[in-house]
């Protein structure tokens, strides 16, 4: 299918608004405009199933539900649960776990396939791993093409894949393992239902995942861990969903609930203030910065762009790894694999030594035989590795710095803005925010960089995100939210001497000189937005000849705090296609023209007007865009990424051809152009 070249629409002067009195008209015609000054929109009603007619068993469960947050970690995942009718303060954190008789808040995020076998019913999973079992971890971080290529990521990330640390195992790939892990905790959660509330309550109750994902991630990083999900089972059952749900998000709506129930109107929250949450994970360091725009009911916005980081308890691990091979060579790199791997009883004991340091004790302890004399690091008699306090502390370092400097930049960007809303507290979340060291050494940070913010860390910071996914569904808090990065298409406009490039121009028939591979974004990276907002641009593009009736355009992207004004910048990366198809959109120039003598079925050239829009959805994994015109739908295309790293299949394309209701025609709608727009943009909420 050919590529269709989309132009701004330049040629005349725009449309003049309609005026208020006219709007209050059309929408009076169809009776949505109630006469007081506001208007209703039309809502659908599905006559298949009436209330009176709907049975018992229907109607509760189109009620009733229960909340899932999953958090999917690096290191270790939790499960909270909640029903949809419950307060905030009955959400339940998930703490039986198989392979284990004490109840923890997280199970680790770690497979064994019986030393390679393949059978899914040999699967071992979190605590069911033993130190001597060949298994697979940090797995979730496999699924980044491009790790460690940000600013604050971790260098080391990939040269630690195939040292014991980031493994596969069974000749898997990531996916598949993420699809496996995921796998056992969907049964898991089946099972603890049942037993909580037995099997036939459990398959006429729908379950509503809320699934945590890392916010600085890429939307085809992001949607990997999602297919893995729903490839595992997840909201596979009927009338069961899955929403996505970003890790910073949730973690600050667990941190804010604590706080409102706990202390209330005396907690550290205010209004009018901005909250900086840094979640502090084992693969991701997460920031996002909020403005609390009132306490009662508590309601936030986002602040600015959300900023991340590839490192966290794991880059611990990781130094002290590059430590043991240092310090001890052969004697330490030369044991096998599952003597120091993730999961053996040398990483358990460095874990639990990394949760207890404080900076105060001078030496840690942990067990381990090797062949090497005693000196000042090992104490042979007791097979024990030895760690000064100032050698501990560089292991915690990189991370320490890459945080405050996240923070930094947060409170930097919103200092910017002409709104000048204090920023009062830093809430650190997550298991890294657990360790006392951690917490002090970035609160003494905070005190010169940002004086009058406090540095808190709520109860139970470990479980936050499961438990703030839970409560994104049942009781959502943030308002507004800003773009992660630009969206557009290639377009053509109006050629100007003297303004544009001469290499860059091409002749339309019917149009004249144009000018091409411009960018007009459709949505730039940090614009506040909320969830269902349509921004639309009025373009035109060349039909009939050889160019045919219908063909694709290519959706672009960027991270780019400077949105890119080129197609052929380096910044600027391919999202997809939206396939456009006008084949049963009338025009007046729409005629067949005979080549020679004889009929070849052909279309005289003509200049269509289109409608491109696109759909924001902040907080959703989808990102939509759709052609239209006049009321006829000739495109639509819903971005739920296939995994592109093992299939050049993108995301199926929805029926161009279905109609539209009228609420969704820009013409009818109130809209406005947006401040600061580019040119043919308008939008619409």
């Amino acid at each position: 299918m050919p590529s269709l070249q989309i132009g701004l629409d330049d040629l005349e002067s725009p449309k003049p608004k309609r005026s208020l009195a006219k709007r209050k008209a059309t929408y009076a015609s169809k009776g949505a405009y109630n006469g007081s000054g506001k208007w209703e929109k039309t809502v659908k009603v599905d006559h298949g199933e009436s209330a009176s007619t709907a049975s018992p068993n229907s109607l509760v469960a189109k009620r009733n539900s229960m909340i899932v947050g999953v958090d999917f970690g690096t290191t270790f995942s939790g499960i909270s649960t909640v029903n949809s009718t419950d307060d905030v303060g009955l959400v339940k954190v998930m703490r039986n776990w198989p392979g284990v008789n004490d109840n923890y808040d997280k199970v680790p995020s770690i497979i064994s396939y019986d030393n390679g076998t393949l059978d899914s019913s040999s699967f071992c999973w979190g605590y069911q791993v033993q130190p001597e079992m060949e298994s697979s971890t940090w797995f979730k971080l496999l699924l980044v093409q491009d790790a460690a290529t940000e600013e604050h990521d971790d260098p080391l990330l990939r040269q630690c894949a195939g040292k014991g640390l980031m493994r596969t195992v069974g000749g898997k790939q990531p996916p598949q393992i993420c699809r496996d892990y995921l796998g056992c905790l969907y049964n898991h959660v089946l099972e603890t239902l049942k037993m909580e509330c037995s099997a036939s309550v459990l398959e006429l109750t729908p379950l509503h995942f809320s699934l945590a994902t890392p916010a600085g991630w890429k939307d085809l990083d992001r949607a990997r861990i999602e297919n893995a999900a729903r490839s595992s089972s997840f909201g596979s059952r009927p009338n069961d969903k899955i929403t996505i749900v970003t890790e910073p998000e949730a973690a600050a709506l667990a941190a804010f609930d604590n706080y409102q129930r706990r202390f209330g109107s005396n907690g550290p929250l205010e209004a009018n203030t901005n909250s900086i949450v840094v979640d502090m994970g084992g693969g991701t360091v997460d920031l996002i910065t909020y403005t609390i725009n009132k306490t009662q009911p508590f309601k936030v916005e986002e602040a600015c762009v959300g900023t991340s980081a590839k490192c966290g308890g794991t880059t611990i691990d990781r130094n002290f790894h590059m430590w043991m091979e240092k310090t001890f060579g052969n004697a330490f790199t030369q044991l096998e694999a599952a003597l120091f791997g993730p999961g053996s009883q040398f990483m358990q004991s460095f874990e639990r030594a990394k949760r207890q340091f404080d900076g105060v004790r001078r030496w840690s302890r942990i067990c381990l035989h090797m062949d090497t004399p005693d000196c000042q690091h090992y104490a042979r008699s007791f097979n024990e590795v030895l760690i000064s306090s100032d050698e501990f502390a560089s292991m915690f370092k990189p991370v320490i710095d890459r945080a405050v400097a996240l923070i930094e930049q947060q409170y930097k960007t919103v200092s910017a803005k002409e709104e000048m809303v204090p920023t009062k507290t830093i809430i650190l979340c997550g298991g890294l925010s657990e360790s006392v060291y951690v917490f002090y050494q970035i609160k003494n940070a905070c005190k010169t960089l940002i004086p009058e913010a406090e540095v808190i860390k709520p109860e139970n910071a470990w479980s936050a995100i499961s438990q703030g996914a839970a409560l994104r569904i049942l009781q959502p808090r943030v308002t507004t939210r800003r773009n992660r990065r630009s969206y557009g298409i290639c377009v053509h406009r109006k050629f100007v001497e003297g303004l544009h490039r001469e290499q860059d121009a091409f002749e339309i028939q019917g149009i004249g000189k144009r000018h091409s591979r411009d960018i007009t974004l459709t949505e730039k990276k940090g614009a506040a937005t909320k969830a269902n907002k349509r921004v639309w641009l009025k373009a035109l593009v060349e039909l009939g000849g050889a160019n045919g009736e219908a063909g694709t355009v290519d959706i672009y992207a960027s991270e780019a705090d400077d949105p890119p004004t080129r197609v052929d910048d380096p910044r600027v990366y391919k999202l997809g296609e939206i396939k456009l198809d006008f084949s049963d959109v009338p025009h007046p120039k729409k005629k067949k023209v005979r080549s020679r003598n004889s009929w070849v079925g052909r279309q005289n050239y003509y200049v269509q007007n289109v409608h491109i829009g696109q759909v924001i959805q902040p907080v959703s994994n989808t990102v939509e865009f759709i052609g239209r015109v006049g009321r006829k739908r000739v495109g639509l295309r819903s971005f739920h990424y296939d995994d592109l790293s093992s299939s050049t299949q993108g995301p199926c394309i929805r029926s161009p051809g279905a109609e539209v209701t009228g609420d969704e025609d820009p013409d009818d709608e109130e809209s406005y152009e947006s401040e600061g727009s580019e040119e043919g943009l308008f939008v619409e909420t």
